[in-house]
């Protein structure tokens, strides 16, 4: 074999390991970050409450800078999201209509591993209101498993101070929300979420103040998305 040759082919491999280094470094870049969600009027997701309740919610449109759709269940009626997932207005299971002003801030994309952010924000219902400080930051990528399926998912957890108001009885105190969101690039969506709220405070006239704590989570059981 010539020498022109053997260069020839040494020239050849090296472009094609240059190639596969390539390409083998997109697929990692792509993996390193989950881009903002594409959604289609019709994807659905369904999930279950800590209480055994279901939830479903259906998208039925979508602009550049937000997502509606309609709940089921446990909830029934109108939902609307910003383009990152995040809670504007929903029904709300004892209190009428939850609405978030500008919007909360649990999820922004693109996530990835350490990325951090806060907002601020005030949401109210018929009975309560309260002016939040919010605080996220994504943990990275795991593996969970929920009733629908086991799925690799970004972690995010969200630390929300809160300065409460009960608009009715005029009780007043802070809050700290403390919220764990796994969101499954596969899926569009968060496969699961766990909260605690832990509150105290004072009504007026009142010798002692009161407090108190709740926890829940919402699992996905099923899903429906178009092109899968």
């Amino acid at each position: 074999m010539s020498q022109r040759r053997r260069t020839e082919q040494v020239l050849l491999v090296l472009v094609v390991v240059l190639l596969m280094i390539g390409g083998f470094s997109g697929a990692t870049k792509a993996q390193d970050a989950a881009s903002i969600p594409s959604v289609t009027v019709g994807d659905t997701w369904t999930y279950v409450t800590e209480e055994g309740k279901n939830r479903t919610f259906t998208v039925t449109a979508v602009t550049a800078t937000g997502i509606t759709g309609r709940v089921s269940g446990d909830l029934n009626g109108t939902v609307q999201w910003d383009e990152h997932w995040n809670t504007m207005r929903h029904p709300h299971p004892k209190d009428g209509t939850y609405v978030a002003s500008p919007r909360r801030a649990v999820l922004q994309f693109p996530l990835a591993a350490g990325k951090s952010w806060k907002g601020t924000y005030t949401s109210e219902t018929n009975r309560l209101k309260k002016d939040v400080e919010e605080q996220a930051r994504v943990i990275g990528r795991v593996e969970v498993s929920v009733p629908g399926g086991t799925f690799t998912a970004w972690q995010v957890r969200v630390t929300s101070r809160e300065e409460i108001y009960n608009k009715k009885s005029g009780w007043r105190g802070t809050g700290t929300l403390m919220t764990t969101i796994w969101y499954a690039p596969e899926i569009h969506r968060e496969v699961q979420r766990t909260w605690q709220l832990t509150w105290r405070g004072k009504r007026p006239g009142a010798r002692s103040s009161d407090s108190g704590r709740l926890s829940g989570h919402t699992k996905l059981t099923s899903y429906q998305i178009a092109g899968q």
